[in-house]
């Protein structure tokens, strides 16, 4: 039997944390860094057992993550500003170089209780933003992240972020000749959210992920002014080769109110994504903005391996709010670009926006996907009871490719916003079995705008979207 090991390699180029009670002056900070070169390899079995993962709660919050995962290889960078209760001052950080992570796995990975179910019980995030609580078991994951945040009763700050040359982002679970299988096992019962912005509960099985993530957050009374420039190429590239497979339950899953928020259970071969998120809740007058100037080039690829969820849905319901979601979904490959803008003005105006050149979505599937399971069990179904383009949704999909842009505006003062992207070029080719197998039970919708509850099969995807709310 092999040894159980987990391969984690992390670089954090940048961590500046400002933490007075009262306003302060800090010095100007430039910090400059050269090439980032990361490779991790896993050969030898991972495994996550336990029986139960009782009651984790988040009462509020920014960025807050409780958490349990089994990953055969990891490979990540990430650079964060955190202004925070009063600090002010300039900091830049320059990587004058090259990014380059790789992160391969060649064994299987298992989450569970043993080869049963384990259990999620009673997971709550009552309010806050970008909080989550989540269970995986991954494959290979190879990540880019950039955090910039301004909280409390911050100063007048700016932070700057710059990579000059080609970010490189690789994850391979397995090969043509060696499979790394994923199993999880988890039953989810009475997860809920209260309120608050993108907040998550998830359980999920990935084979391969290679992401890049951009967060500018503005909160409270925080004047906070950031920018993030990449001037070279990014290069995502997920390769998946060995099955996934995800079983358990997702039972009495609650979101009451909020923006954004999601309770999920996911079964996915390969996964690669790029997201831009900017949030601004303010009270003072922050601004942000991110520019890529090179070619964005993303690709997922899941090659003959079987991707299945078995779990049944019940009693889930979303009682108000924008957006939010509870889904259930097996998916192939998938490949996305996505930019979110979200901003509540109530002080100073908010201005936020980004650049973003040409960019290059494709995703492969030639592996099997399957989810089986129910929506509702004939005595009580999915409701959503108000709000707008709230969704409760079971799926497997082969092959998906999209690009979406979105903004929500909202508050008593202006919020100036500007975006661009350039040519968008999305291609999804999918062949293999594509199978839901389900029952839907009283699905009820009973107030609220575009609000869907939804079961379906889907072989190839392309998408692109650009939707405004403002309220």
């Amino acid at each position: 039997m092999k040894t159980q090991k987990l391969i984690l390699l992390t670089t954090t180029f940048l961590t500046l944390t400002g933490t007075s009670a009262m306003a302060q002056s800090a010095p100007t900070q430039t910090w400059t860094f050269g090439n980032i070169d990361q490779t991790s390899t896993n050969d030898a079995s991972v495994t996550f057992n336990a029986t139960t993962f009782e009651t984790p709660t988040i009462d509020d919050g920014t960025l807050n993550r409780i958490s349990g995962a089994a990953v055969g290889a990891s490979s990540s960078v990430s650079g964060a500003i955190y202004n925070l209760n009063g600090s002010s001052g300039d900091t830049s950080a320059n990587i004058d170089g090259t990014i380059s992570l790789n992160a391969t796995n060649l064994a299987n990975i298992e989450l569970s209780d043993g080869g049963s179910d384990l259990s999620l019980d009673t997971p709550s995030v009552a309010n806050g933003t970008s909080n989550g609580i989540s269970l995986a078991g991954v494959g290979a994951s190879s990540a880019a992240s950039i955090n910039m945040v301004g909280t409390g009763s911050a100063g007048s700050a700016a932070g700057n972020i710059t990579v000059t040359g080609l970010v490189d982002i690789l994850a391979a679970n397995g090969n043509a000749t060696t499979g790394a299988d994923v199993t999880v096992m988890v039953g989810v019962n009475d997860a809920s959210i209260g309120d608050g912005t993108r907040n998550s509960i998830s359980v999920a099985g990935v084979g391969a992920s290679a992401s890049t993530s951009i967060i500018i957050l503005a909160t409270d009374a925080s004047d906070l002014s950031a920018i993030v420039n990449f001037d070279g190429a990014i290069n995502l590239t997920a390769d998946n080769y060995g099955d996934v497979a995800v079983s358990g339950k997702l039972q009495n899953g609650t979101i009451t109110l909020g923006t954004g928020n999601g309770i999920s259970m996911a079964a996915v071969g390969a996964s690669a994504g790029n997201s831009i998120s900017l949030l601004s809740n303010d009270t003072a007058a922050p601004s942000g903005n991110v520019t890529i100037t090179g070619v964005t080039t993303i690709n997922a690829t899941n090659t003959n391996a079987t991707v299945s969820l078995t779990a049944d849905g019940l009693g889930l319901s979303i009682d108000d709010g924008l957006s939010n979601s509870i889904s259930m979904a097996a998916v192939g490959a998938s490949a996305s670009n996505s930019i979110s803008v979200t901003a509540v003005s109530t002080g100073g105006g908010t201005t936020v926006g980004f650049d973003q050149g040409d960019v290059n979505i494709a995703s492969i599937n030639t592996g099997n996907v399957t989810m089986n399971g129910d929506l509702g069990n004939g005595t009580v179904g999915p409701t959503i009871s108000a709000g707008s383009m709230n969704q409760i949704s079971i799926a497997a999909v082969g092959a998906s490719s999209s690009s979406s842009i979105s903004g929500t505006f909202s508050g008593t003062n202006s919020s100036d916003f500007s975006g661009s992207v350039g040519a968008v070029t999305s291609t999804a080719d999918n062949s293999g079995a594509v199978l839901v197998t389900t029952h839907v039970y009283d699905a009820t919708i009973s107030g609220g705008v575009g609000n869907g509850i939804s079961a379906s099969a889907v072989g190839a995807s392309t998408s692109q979207s650009f939707s405004v709310t403002i309220q």
